[in-house]
């Protein structure tokens, strides 16, 4: 093995291939100990386990990140191993604006969100801020004190402005919020559907600014059409829209939809015909024209569907493939395609079904697919689709026996026949490039072969690395199989719960291997857990988890969890966010009052919570019960008319029957169903 000066500054080294070379360097007894140590890792710090990482001192984890090389090597680490290193950095300093200043801004995304609620007393210096690269999310939980304390915005990063709320839209004047658009257009921030509903309805409460184009692009999309109309031309909206970027809106949103319909009114379309001109202004709106225009208009509309790069829906691809088959297109019938017209085609390529590509000439099938393979701008989905339809006959080779050994995992591989890997290909060759492997567009029928050779050489379970690097071969694998691992790196249970996101059962094998093996649920673990299996642990592994580790994990729902897991999780919780401002603790504590008790409960009646009913209705029966009606109208302030909404539903109405209907009557918003004024209510206790 080479020298570790040498590795450690080899750049492009993947997360499988550095984990696997700082596995050979730890075997071969290098020790991680000290800060020099750790930086000493370079590049190959991109192999290092979460669970190593936090063994060590934090206050070694911080000298090491000081050293600016060894920084700049933590750009392109894992999102879950940069958690880790924030982890141990939060450890080492004594405040979350101390945190924002010790950490490299190659490590700013793994900053945990409620870490960034900064106390009144503790906000970090609009400096520091700006010197890191904050996520959209992050940055929201700041921006509104940001701006209210700034008063130059073009002074704020892109990463900052980013961040950008509709809370803080409201508490600004129409001409602050265009000075903001404006900064935010001049320093090319990307601005998300909701932000930029926001900003139109602010920057045009007086009107539409003449002087668009110093807006952002996007804006358009948000802006009416019929204001717009009254003083420009309709097709010089719809030609800002095309040329904005309409995934900004979810294909099949109404918004989106209604802006096609304006459009072909605006158009003078009726019909089903579509013209070239017509597509120019269309722009991006000619993707969501159906099959109706595609039967009517192949000729002109299906380069430009070219271009959309998908997801088509399925009237779309029917005609697309019928007026491509049929021949009815600018690149004739398949029997006279070439290389060329294929690659000309490659965003159709979902389109092609076997008959198209049954039809296409054998001699460019084979010649294109060469060239495929070896272009990484052909989408690896894209081919396996393709080579799925080709029937093996014309392009694989088929041996019964074995003409040569295989040496080398490439791309030729995806042209031999399942009986020729079977035959040629050796098991300890796949184990070790299995990264490889997964960036191929094999089939389904060479995947199961490759399964089976894996199962030959790891009887007794995968390793570590197999694991990590299954790829798309996961969904061959079965419960048993999984039972048989060793997961003891959170890194591999964040492959594991990533490949098997469409079947909980075998996520939670997975999640249930992880702890079995002795690995803490601490914040990297919860994160990669995440919301959606967080209800699933059991009282046990819920029992284990440490308020540490919930202040420092990003907002998880306990919303699907059980009374007894509310009453576990939320004791954790108050001791997690109490050393926040009240607004903050409550921002926090919020999902995790379901399991509140009484006393806790008339002690968040005295805040002026305005409690929202949602909140309210999940909140546990037995500890609703005993409020008072004036304790309960502390609990929901400005949302107390939602009683009366809920007054015939579960738990409103179990609360209301337990009061005396002249204390109801009191909170006037008209409750009725409770005890009558004169009656006596009489606790009948059990007779010894």
């Amino acid at each position: 093995m080479a020298a570790l000066p040498t590795l450690a500054q080899v750049k492009g080294w993947s997360i499988g291939q550095a984990r696997a070379l700082i596995q050979k360097l730890l075997d071969s007894g290098y020790e991680v100990l000290s800060a020099q140590s750790l930086a000493a890792l370079g590049s190959l710090v991109a192999g290092l386990s979460s669970t190593l990482l936090q063994s060590l001192p934090p206050d070694v984890v911080l000298e090491a990140v000081k050293e600016p090389e060894f920084a700049q090597h933590l750009t392109h680490i894992s999102a879950t191993l940069k958690t880790a290193f924030v982890e141990q950095l939060a450890l080492a300093v004594p405040s979350p604006t101390a945190l924002v200043r010790a950490v490299p801004d190659t490590l700013t995304s793994g900053i945990p969100n409620a870490m960034l609620a900064f106390g009144s007393g503790d906000h970090p210096r609009l400096d520091d801020l700006n010197s890191q690269k904050w996520t959209r999310v992050q940055a929201a939980m700041f921006f509104d004190e940001v701006v209210k304390n700034v008063s130059d915005f073009n002074s704020l990063s892109p990463y900052i402005l980013h961040g950008f709320t509709c809370a803080s839209a409201s508490s600004l004047n129409v001409e602050q919020v265009r000075q903001l658009a404006m900064i935010m257009k001049r320093k090319n921030v990307t601005l998300e559907a909701e932000q930029l509903s926001c900003l139109a309805k602010k920057v045009t409460e007086d009107g539409i600014p003449e002087d668009l184009d110093k807006y952002p692009r996007d804006i358009v999309l948000f802006l009416s059409f019929s204001a717009y109309t009254k003083t420009r031309d309709c097709k010089h909206f719809f030609i800002r829209v095309g040329e904005s970027n309409l995934d900004i809106l979810q294909k099949d949103s109404p918004l989106r939809s209604k802006l096609l319909s304006e459009a072909l009114t605006c158009l003078g379309i009726s019909g089903t015909h579509i013209s070239k001109e017509d597509i120019r202004i269309l722009g991006q709106l000619a993707c969501d024209l159906d099959g109706r225009y595609i039967n009517s208009s192949a000729e002109v509309l299906l380069p430009r569907l070219e271009q959309c790069g998908g997801p088509f829906s399925l009237d779309q691809k029917k005609a697309a493939n019928l007026a491509l088959h049929s021949g009815a297109s600018p690149y004739g019938p398949p029997s006279r395609w070439s290389v060329s017209t294929l690659n000309a085609l490659q965003g159709l390529l979902p389109v092609f079904d076997r008959r198209i590509i049954q039809n296409i000439p054998q001699n460019v099938v084979t010649s294109w697919l060469n060239h495929a393979l070896l272009d990484p701008s052909w989408p690896r989905q894209n081919l396996r689709v393709f080579i799925q339809n080709v029937p093996s006959s014309r392009y694989r080779r088929a041996a019964a026996q074995c003409p040569e050994e295989i040496t080398e995992i490439n791309e030729a591989l995806v042209i031999f026949s399942e009986t020729e890997l079977r035959n040629c290909l050796n098991a300890s060759l796949l184990a070790a490039n299995l990264d490889k492997i997964k960036t191929l567009p094999f089939t389904y029928e060479q995947e199961r072969v490759f399964k089976s050779k894996l199962d030959e050489i790891y009887p007794n379970g995968y390793s570590e690395f197999v694991i990590n690097n299954l790829g798309s071969l996961f969904k061959l694998v079965t419960p048993e199989d999984i039972k048989k691992w060793n997961i003891t790196s959170v890194e591999s249970l964040d492959t594991l719960l990533k490949a098997s996101s469409e079947n909980d059962d075998l996520a939670m094998i997975v999640i249930n291997r992880y702890i079995q093996g002795g690995s803490p649920l601490n914040a990297t673990a919860l994160n990669v857990i995440g919301s959606k299996y967080f209800c699933r642990l059991t009282e046990e592994q819920l029992n284990s988890i440490q308020p540490s580790a919930l202040r420092m994990a990003n907002q998880l729902n306990p919303s699907a969890c059980s009374q007894s897991q509310k009453n576990i999780l939320y004791p954790k919780a108050k001791i997690a966010f109490q050393d926040k401002s009240f607004s903050k603790y409550y921002k926090r504590i919020q999902p995790y009052l379901g399991g509140a008790s009484t006393e806790d409960l008339k002690d968040l009646s005295q805040k002026n919570i305005n409690m929202d009913m949602e909140t309210f209705k999940k909140l546990q029966e037995e500890a609703i019960l005993p409020l008072t009606p004036e304790e309960v109208r502390g609990l929901l302030g400005q949302n107390i008319m939602g009683l009366k909404a809920e007054e015939k539903n579960s738990p409103v109405r179990e609360w209301i029957i337990k009061q005396r209907q002249e204390s109801l009557n009191a909170l006037g918003i008209g409750l009725t169903g409770g005890i009558p004024n004169g009656y006596i209510i009489i606790n009948l206790g059990n007779k010894n």
